[in-house]
């Protein structure tokens, strides 16, 4: 129940990109997603330079400032605190910043124009002394205050957003709708049986809508594969070890169980009625697999990788 609802998100961003994949726009850009990830890399990174080289103010606190912890290389600070006065002496305005957390210390601030006074955040050029003071002593500040104040800058969100954009990219060019997640199937026997299916050609991502068909399961044969109009196509592993996986092929409402079959010429995608079926397919596949290694034949069928 857990896993899957951690996979609705998947599925979910499958169908989404299943759907802009027939904007013929963003059906583009899917085709060409190396050239398109490349350059949202490379704006991204000079994106990033910029937000890095731009001058902007650094917050820091009083304490900071007692501490001496603000760099020589910065001078424009924003600051927060209780603010008080506004005397006009001089052609400035002066104020007193005070931080309640911060006993012992203080910041004169002047300022060309009336702030407010009270609970208050503003940002300026920080004159003060940047040597620690040691504890017991007191800390005096100065600063002059902008006349419009100016934030600290925020994340630099264009580099990030452009980034998501080159990972969302590159896994859409690999997403397929309906989703494929792999189960380990059930050990049976194989057995005579004729079992309904509806078969995908091809890598889901491209596969189109399913067809249906069926499979005759024989002991001792090969598993025929048959569908409308064409040939009956006998279904052959290499290796009981690889070619065939079985999963459960999800879509945004139902799941079906599934087996994928890897051939060399093709990709086969099969949706099961039941779990059951499936893996009475693939131990038929398994058993046929292990008969063929022990009593090879001649090349005459279509085999699976």
């Amino acid at each position: 129940m857990v896993i899957g609802i951690l996979r609705t998100p998947l599925v979910v961003y499958g169908y989404l990109v299943e759907r802009m994949r027939r904007v013929p726009i963003v059906g583009s850009l899917l085709r060409h997603s190396s050239l398109v990830i490349a350059g949202l890399l490379v704006a991204a990174i000079a994106a990033f330079m910029i937000w890095a080289a731009t001058v902007a103010p650094q917050r820091v606190g009083m304490a900071d400032l007692v501490a001496g912890k603000l760099s020589t290389m910065q001078s424009w600070i924003v600051i927060s605190g209780d603010l008080s006065g506004g005397e006009l002496r001089n052609g400035n305005y002066r104020y007193l910043l005070l931080d309640p957390a911060v006993s012992n210390a203080s910041m004169n601030v002047l300022s060309e124009v009336q702030l407010a006074t009270g609970a208050a955040t503003i940002s300026g050029s920080f004159v003060g002394t940047r040597e620690p003071v040691p504890v017991g002593f007191s800390w005096v500040g100065t600063m002059y205050a902008d006349p419009v104040f100016v934030p600290e800058p925020g994340p630099p969100w264009v580099s990030m957003i452009l980034v998501a954009g080159a990972v969302l990219l590159a896994g859409a060019g690999s997403v397929s709708y309906p989703m494929f997640f792999s189960q380990t199937p059930t050990i049976r026997e194989p057995r005579a049986m004729t079992i309904p299916i509806m078969l995908r050609r091809g890598p889901l991502a491209t596969a189109g809508a399913a067809t249906p068909g069926e499979l005759l399961l024989q002991p001792g044969a090969p598993i025929e594969l048959r569908t409308g109009g064409s040939a009956p196509q006998q279904l052959r592993l290499h290796s009981v070890h690889t070619g065939a996986e079985a999963g459960e092929l999800r879509l945004l409402t139902s799941a079906k169980p599934a087996l994928r079959i890897r051939q060399a010429s093709d990709d086969l995608t099969m949706s099961f009625r039941s779990p059951e079926e499936r893996d009475t397919a693939i131990a038929a596949l398994l058993a046929d697999a292990q008969q063929w290694h022990r009593h090879p034949a001649p090349p005459k069928y279509q085999t699976a990788d």
